[in-house]
Formats: structure tokens, sequence, C-alpha cells
């Protein structure tokens, strides 16, 4: 090799090992520029720079997080309520302000203590329907579970604009699914968050199974293009009532048949 070549090779070979460097440095000058906090990065995060083009993988620093979504506690879906009517209205304040608004049909029978309504009548009112279903308990009488309403509309509606104004009236929804055909809206405690991811509906794990019927707090809006429906319920708290007041009332039949036991005297 002549000292020529061997000049020009060397020099090429140089050129070719600080390449990757001064491209770094751009970069580096570039970015100190855009983004002060950069000398603060690791040597493993430079050598991911110099091996990925100047950019970091989704696993690292410029990974944008996912917002979260919002969660309800049963006091919040609580509060919530449809044309007037909330979670745990009691039978009397429900039947008057019914009344007042001028719905008409209704309930036509009583709840016994400790039970949940499986089937009821509905109120109803011009273009709208109301379903409320009850849960009797031992000293409040009965009280309001679950809530289904309906508006129907003679109009199409366009459901994507609709579920923008249920969105500004209610808040954001923890699962959302709106599209030009239909939108539907769902307002989630963390547990049952939680639980659906452990068990989604189409699970087929053994610790899931049953957990389609477990007590349910929720609120959920159903839109298309000619109705509205709300949807609120809190069976999780009617339950616990019911078990609670059934025996709250055995002890107390107990308790009434001592009495008159020990006030009876033995006549034979």
């Amino acid at each position: 090799m002549t000292i020529s070549r061997f000049i020009c090779f060397s020099v090429f070979t140089a050129l070719l090992c600080y390449a990757p460097f001064a491209q770094a440095e751009g970069w580096f000058s570039k970015s100190d520029q855009e983004t002060p906090e950069l000398k603060n990065y690791t040597k493993e995060e430079i050598k991911e720079l110099l091996n990925n083009n100047g950019k970091f993988k989704t696993s690292s620093k410029d990974k944008v997080k996912k917002e979260e979504a919002p969660s309800y506690t049963v006091e919040d879906l609580s509060e919530m309520t449809v044309d007037g009517f909330h979670l745990h209205m009691s039978e009397e304040d429900a039947k008057a302000f019914a009344a007042q608004e001028g719905w008409s049909e209704g309930w036509r029978t009583d709840v016994k203590i400790g039970e949940m309504e499986s089937y009821t009548h509905s109120f109803k009112q011009d273009n709208k329907m109301l379903t409320m279903y009850r849960y009797g308990t031992l000293e409040e009488g009965a009280k309001v579970f679950y809530i289904e309403f309906v508006r129907y509309y003679d109009e199409e509606q366009n459901p994507e604009v609709m579920a923008e104004k249920l969105i500004e009236k209610y808040g954001a929804p923890t699962k959302k699914s709106v599209n030009n055909k239909g939108a539907r809206l769902r307002y989630m405690t963390a547990s049952r968050v939680d639980m659906e991811k452990r068990c989604p509906p189409t699970s087929r794990k053994v610790q899931c199974r049953g957990a389609g019927g477990v007590a349910t707090v929720e609120a959920e809006i159903n839109v298309s293009p000619k109705q509205i429906e709300v949807i609120l319920r809190d069976e999780k708290t009617a339950r616990n009532v019911q078990v609670a007041a059934k025996k709250q009332k055995k002890q107390r039949e107990d308790e009434l048949r001592r009495q008159n036991s020990e006030k009876e005297e033995l006549d034979f």
C-alpha cells in the first residue's frame, strides 16, 4: 500500500467514526434548545437515540401517557338525576314529584320489607316513559334502586351531537362509544371497571363465572336516532339493605315471640 493510499484510508476511517457522534451532537444541540432537560438523559438513553435515528422508542421518556378514564363513587351515581328522579328516592317523594310533573299511571302494588322488585308498572308522559324499581327497607319504607328513563323523538336526531350534550350535562363518562348511528356512555365505579378488566363479557375463566350477575352500581346512557335511554342502577345497596332488613325483621319477630311467651301463664 502506498503512502498516499494509506493516508486516504486513514482519513476515510476517521470520518466514518466521527459521523455518528457528529450527528448525535447535532441532535443534542438542536434538542437542547427545544428540550433543556435533554442533558439529564442517561447513557442508555443516548445509546437508544443513536440506534433509533434520534428518537426514543414508545416505552421511553417521550411516550405520551394515556389519560385515565374517570370513575365514580356510589354517592356520585346516587346524585345523578334524570328528569328530576334519582336513585334511593323514597316512594312517597317519587309519587309526589311524578304527580306534580304530570306523569300518569305508575306503581300499582306495594313492596314488602326486604323485597326487591323484578317487575313493575311504568309512569308515562307524552313522549317519555319512566320505570322505577323499588326495594323495601325496614325503617324508611320503599325506595328506588333502578331507574329506566326513555325520551322518544318524532324526528331523527344525530347521536354524536346528542352525546356531546349529554356529556356536557353529566360529565365525562368512564367508557364511551359514539358514532353517527348511535352512542353508549357508561359512568362506572372503580371496582366495576376493575372487574370488567379481569372478567370481560367474553371471558371463559372459571373465576369469572357469574360475574355478569354481580350487583351493579352504574349509570348508562344509550342514544339512537329516535330515542335516548338513561339507566341509573344501584343493585348493590338494595341487596345489602335487603339482607339486613330480613335479618332485623326476623330478630324482631323472635323478640316478640319471646315477650309473648314470657307473659303467658300455663293454664293446664
